[in-house]
């Protein structure tokens, strides 16, 4: 039976909106009958009061530290989480299943490669919270300088995706060559409408 992997670096009780986004994702489809799991990190974020959401969470250590007083910090453990999510692909993810990985953390955007390299018939979907290079822009001249290259190395990477999903139209990613690339706004009465 196909599963679904819902990856993100956060997930309850932490209130990350990624988080709340992806939980209500989950829970979603699990209530549709499908079979999913929220694969998250184990750091913190921001502490929030909510219910459990009914889809199981499955945490892998991936904080090496409660910190993130820097940037530095952050980076440790989003590598750390790539690394964490991707060791689960090969070990987890079965011929058929479905991965949904979200920009949080952007290192995400590298989970294509492991799925395409380990299993061939897995379909991949890209759930973008943010576009970093529109990020970067605001942070400081180095990261202005780094822009171009980053962009470059995300845009890449996405095009291997199978289905690149913005949260919002106004992110800047565009689409590439070979990644389909859908819009999805949710509209107060809880239907979804697709524009491509």
């Amino acid at each position: 039976m196909m599963e679904i992997h819902i990856f993100n670096q956060h997930a309850w009780p932490d209130g990350a909106p990624s988080a709340i986004l992806e939980e209500q994702l989950a829970d979603n489809l699990s209530q549709r009958g499908y079979d999913v799991s929220l694969v998250v990190g184990s750091s913190k974020f921001r502490t929030s009061k909510r219910p459990r959401p009914i889809t199981p969470i499955i945490r892998l250590r991936t904080a090496k530290t409660a910190k993130r007083d820097s940037q530095l910090e952050v980076v440790k453990d989003y590598i750390q989480a790539v690394k964490q999510f991707q060791n689960y692909i090969r070990t987890e993810v079965k011929t058929g299943d479905v991965i949904i990985a979200t920009s949080s953390p952007f290192t995400n955007v590298f989970l294509a490669n492991t799925v395409k390299k380990y299993l061939k018939k897995v379909t991949c979907i890209y759930h973008m919270h943010d576009y970093l290079p529109s990020s970067l822009a605001s942070i400081s001249r180095v990261h202005k300088l780094l822009k171009p290259l980053i962009k470059f190395v995300i845009d890449r990477n996405l095009n291997r995706w199978d289905l690149v999903i913005k949260l919002s139209n106004n992110l800047a990613y565009r689409g590439g060559a070979s990644a389909d690339l859908l819009f999805l706004a949710n509209n107060p009465h809880g239907k979804t409408h697709i524009k491509t």
